[in-house]
């Protein structure tokens, strides 16, 4: 519960009447048709119309990144490692998009979303190749990385 539902939680019968009156005074509906539900539990769904969309475009054209783009980001400094994963992590926590699968069922395309799991970060320590031998390495890695 966000803190402004906790605020109108907290409010006397007498406080959230009189709430409720100012709300339809500035012509606002009542306060429930105010908050969006939060969606059950459920990891199975149907698509939304953009993502039927890209569903379609990609049974027309397999494995083209429609809407993927790749990027090399060159990082100087010192790189905490832990506190990127952690941010990573988080990121995928809260987005359930970025744990959803797009599987067929009796024909229909639904969203299936996995459960949360931890990313570590792989580290390649190049610092010994000479830095011609680095950028090539760095090339390889990359191009071997693009094909997932």
């Amino acid at each position: 519960m966000d803190s402004f539902s906790k605020r109108i939680a907290a409010l006397s019968p007498e406080q959230r009447i009189l709430f409720e009156r100012q709300l339809k005074k500035k012509g606002l509906n009542n306060l429930q048709t105010q908050v969006i539900p939060k969606r059950k539990a459920a990891n199975c769904l149907p698509l939304s119309f953009s993502q039927a969309r890209l569903w379609f475009l990609d049974q027309v054209q397999p494995g083209n990144p429609f809407y993927n783009l790749a990027a090399i980001v060159r990082l100087e400094g010192l790189l905490n490692v832990a506190v990127l994963e952690q941010t990573f992590n988080e990121i995928i926590r809260r987005h359930e998009i970025l744990r959803t699968a797009f599987p067929t069922v009796e024909g229909q395309p639904i969203q299936l979303i996995a459960p949360v799991q931890f990313l570590t970060i792989p580290i390649t320590d190049l610092r010994k190749l000479p830095a011609t031998k680095q950028e090539q390495e760095i090339d390889r890695l990359a191009t071997q990385q693009a094909a997932f």
